[in-house]
């Protein structure tokens, strides 16, 4: 008899992190479950880890092995082969609540017209403490919501295993935000709903793929103009939404202290959308009564300060290296 439940854990060089994960699963509250590891050419201590789990449960645990693809293709190899009604996605460096398959399952047997649902998460260290709580408040569930701006976590997401035949698979070609390309696309076809509990625990470490932001912006930029996913989006609107990507990204970059990125994301947000300053508001403009001006015109500051700016701080660097 087929599992209710696939759970697909992707892993590459995960020795720290993969048993923790398992762990999580073999200990949910609901057991009608497989675990389909798909191995992705890891040459560190995960395969002989994943090999001891698989043998102390040979009934519940599925391994495939592959050359290295990246995490799109060991998920859509995992997809192909999973039996369950039911799909859930866990990572190797992440971790699930003991309630999470039985809430989430209960939630959509009740939910017959979604196709999908995800929940909200706890955010920990790599020694798995406590760090943050990631929220969606009130959510809005529909396309235009998710289009303006990414809020559903991997680890948290269930989807009826019939949404991927009409779909399709994940896109191999995207390196980091395959995930929002794929719930984009989710979106276009199926219902999804939201379940207000932290039912997993997302862990930031040094290793995380998410923090190469250059790259994640490169494949945002891609998923905004994509033809599965906006080709009814009227061009002036993915504009924008590029515009308010550029925007985004630059205030990571200016966190980073990354001043010739930050000033290529102000001036790039300029080209896409000139007007693109009207949406956003300076503390210092809420009591201007022309405060449009200042919020337009400032993003053109912006872009060309930090642009000096970091030129001053990489002349600033070679003198010091020079002395």
């Amino acid at each position: 008899m087929d599992p209710r439940v696939s759970v697909i854990i992707p892993v590459y060089e995960n020795e720290q992190t993969i048993a923790e994960a398992i762990e999580s699963v073999l200990q949910q509250e609901f057991s009608d479950f497989e675990i389909i590891i798909i191995d992705d050419g890891s040459t560190d201590g995960s395969k002989d880890i994943i090999e001891l789990y698989r043998k102390r449960s040979p009934d519940k645990i599925k391994c495939i092995r592959q050359s290295n693809q990246g995490i799109s293709a060991a998920r859509n190899n995992g997809i192909r082969i999973a039996r369950g009604e039911y799909i859930a996605f866990l990572d190797a460096d992440d971790l699930w609540i003991p309630e999470k398959l039985k809430t989430q399952v209960l939630f959509m047997d009740k939910e017959k017209n979604l196709g999908f649902s995800y929940t909200e998460t706890f955010v920990v260290d790599i020694d798995c403490q406590l760090t943050g709580h990631w929220k969606h408040i009130n959510p809005t569930n529909t396309f235009e919501v998710l289009y303006n701006g990414n809020f559903i976590h991997t680890l948290t997401v269930m989807a009826r295993r019939h949404c991927f035949d009409r779909v399709g698979l994940f896109d191999p070609h995207l390196a980091i935000s395959q995930d929002y390309h794929m719930w984009l696309k989710l979106t276009k076809q199926f219902s999804f709903g939201h379940i207000s509990q932290p039912l997993a625990k997302y862990r930031i470490h040094s290793n995380n793929t998410s923090k190469d932001h250059s790259l994640r912006l490169k494949d945002h930029l891609y998923i905004i103009s994509n033809k599965e996913t906006a080709y009814d989006i009227p061009f002036w609107k993915q504009l924008l939404r590029k515009a308010k990507t550029y925007i985004d990204f630059g205030e990571i970059f200016r966190r980073e202290n990354k001043l010739f990125e930050l000033s290529k994301c102000y001036i790039m947000a300029s080209i896409m959308c000139p007007w693109i300053g009207a949406y956003y508001w300076p503390k210092e403009a809420e009591k201007m009564r022309f405060s449009i001006f200042y919020r337009i015109f400032k993003i053109y500051f912006l872009g060309i300060y930090y642009f000096l700016s970091g030129i001053k701080m990489r002349l600033f660097k070679k003198q010091k290296n020079h002395a």
